[in-house]
């Protein structure tokens, strides 16, 4: 059963405005009126889409459908008898509600292609769309190791990776080994790929200046071994923004832009499915999202134990 006239000229208005979109280059009217080479009377064709491809002219006509059932294989037949008389080069379907199968295998011998109108603004038609995506987390512990060959004694305060000075060979201060190597981590300059790296350099050079706890600079080599995990979640990213057609026949979706929503990582971690490795989704993800586990320098700074390891 077909819609109300106006609904279904907006749909038709719809469909046009889609075509347009993907393909700017060329001519889409609504509502056009052909001469039909056989029937000798001018046929009504719902979007007329014309355009040169070299020095050829193409003419495609696009027959819309706003059923509340599925278009049967009577309307592709019909259909295909409009595109002979008319003599065009291709013809498309586009419904509201999908196509039956013996439509679809009466289509695809008859070479007319079968749409979908996919399209997010508000309307009557308007679709929620998701995609396939994987999120991959990765966090690190850091674990501080100083060792020095220097002659002289040594005292190092409980809080020392936490609260002492580092300077280089010159005198210059170089920042807390915490937060020095926490801001690291944060801004992306150590690896995350998931094991244990070890001895990674906390500041430029491995070796640094430290008061040696009796008024004495003594130089030390500073270092952190990380050790990165990786937790990988499946789940689907919503498409806030997107206007294009879903192929019934061949799958896919035709489009020349969307805009992804956002999902905060407690929404990944709450909803979506934890797995081990990609292996184990049975869709291809069309979405991956990288992120690493930024730490909070004051919360970590105020922690009352931090390890340390001391050679």
């Amino acid at each position: 059963m077909a819609s109300p006239k106006k609904d279904f000229e907006e749909f038709e208005k719809l469909v046009a405005d889609i075509q347009s979109q993907l393909s700017p280059d060329s001519k889409v009217e609504h509502n056009a009126k052909i001469p039909g080479i056989d029937s000798k009377v001018k046929r009504q064709v719902d979007i007329h889409v014309s355009g040169s491809v070299g020095q050829y002219q193409m003419d495609i006509a696009i027959e819309c459908k706003d059923y509340k059932r599925k278009v049967d294989v009577k309307r592709v037949e019909e259909f295909s008898g409009l595109l002979h008389d008319i003599r065009f080069h291709k013809g498309v379907l586009v419904s509201a509600s999908g196509f039956s199968n013996a439509a679809m295998q009466r289509a695809e011998s008859l070479g007319i292609d079968l749409y979908r109108a996919v399209d997010t603004r508000d309307h009557k038609w308007r679709v929620k769309v998701t995609v396939p995506a994987v999120c991959d987390f990765r966090e690190a512990t850091l674990q501080f190791g100083l060792q020095s060959s220097a002659p002289m004694p040594m005292s190092i305060p409980y809080d020392f990776f936490s609260a002492s000075d580092i300077f280089d060979k010159s005198g210059n201060h170089l920042g807390k080994i915490l937060d020095t190597a926490l801001t690291t981590w944060n801004n992306g300059g150590y690896t995350d790929e998931p094991g244990v790296h070890k001895e990674l350099p906390v500041f430029t050079e491995m070796t640094v200046y430290i008061d040696n706890g009796y008024g004495t600079q003594m130089p030390v080599d500073i270092y952190v071994n990380m050790a990165v995990n990786q937790e990988l979640y499946f789940g689907h990213l919503p498409i806030t923004k997107i206007s294009g057609f879903e192929d019934q026949l061949k799958g896919g979706l035709y489009t020349n832009a969307f805009e992804l929503g956002l999902v905060s990582p407690d929404e990944v971690v709450k909803n979506w499915k934890r797995i081990k490795s990609e292996a184990e989704i049975l869709v291809q993800p069309l979405v991956s999202i990288h992120g690493r586990t930024a730490y909070n320098i004051d919360d970590i700074r105020q922690k009352p134990y931090l390890g340390r390891t001391v050679e």
